[in-house]
């Protein structure tokens, strides 16, 4: 009987708390990823020709970035298998804190013509999954807007949460498969549905897996914590007042 070890060649060699990175993602989902057409076509690194983040920023451009206004329906959707190939590379790449960022910034100016809402999307699905082992803050962050993570050199809770609060408010509309859908799911018709930006942060937030991808149990996403808190401060404070 043969004793030799199996060698998965498509595990990333980047390290994240003691294990793959590409270990987040289920086998089964990994191996359809890697095998789909797409994958093999735009995401090996003979097509990026390269496989560090610089190649891969130019095909998450190309592919998710949009022009304001702009009537060009989109051939990726949230969810979708071109989306989960796009962010099974994010994860193998595993990409700094500052690269991010540079990417959440792209056109977040509103008189930019570049749209960035679906590069928002992958990013806040990608950080969601990979970090989620973080423990819970024990200081609030203050930061206010997106400029301000330019400040910031790593990632942490802290940071996750603020940028999450920013993206709760983010009311621009995207096209997702249902949430709770699988792309691969055998039998029946996947539907595509528009979506805000703020409800796919609250589902990141509440639930424990989004479009079949697991986001793990997490301390850092409870981004309603202090509105709570101050809500019924101030609820306490006007009984106060009443006569």
């Amino acid at each position: 009987m043969s004793r030799e070890f199996h060698f998965d060649e498509n595990i990333s060699e980047k390290q994240l708390n003691h294990q793959s990175t590409s270990l987040i993602m289920p086998s089964i989902t990994r191996a359809r990823i890697h095998n789909s057409m797409y994958y093999k076509t735009n995401l090996e690194a003979p097509s990026l020709r390269g496989n560090s983040m610089l190649q891969l920023s130019k095909v998450i451009m190309m592919e998710l970035g949009t022009c304001r206004g702009s009537p060009r329906p989109m051939s990726v959707v949230c969810g979708g298998v071109e989306f989960k190939c796009l962010l099974m590379k994010l994860i193998h790449i595993r990409p700094t804190w500052n690269q991010l960022l540079a990417i959440l910034q792209k056109g977040h100016a509103l008189q930019s013509k570049f749209d960035n809402k679906y590069l928002v999307v992958l990013i806040l699905v990608y950080l969601r999954m990979q970090y989620y082992f973080l423990p819970k803050p024990t200081s609030e962050a203050d930061v206010k807007s997106v400029r301000d993570f330019e400040k910031l050199p790593q990632v942490t809770a802290e940071n996750l949460r603020s940028l999450l609060r920013i993206h709760i408010s983010d009311y621009r509309k995207v096209k997702c498969m249902a949430l709770d859908a699988d792309c691969w799911a055998q039998g029946g018709s996947q539907k595509v549905e528009i979506r805000h930006i703020d409800e796919i942060v609250d589902w990141l937030c509440t639930e424990s897996q989004i479009w079949a991808l697991p986001l793990g149990q997490c301390q850092w996403c409870d981004v309603y914590a202090e509105s709570d808190s101050s809500d019924s401060s101030d609820s306490s404070d006007s009984s106060d007042d009443e006569p």
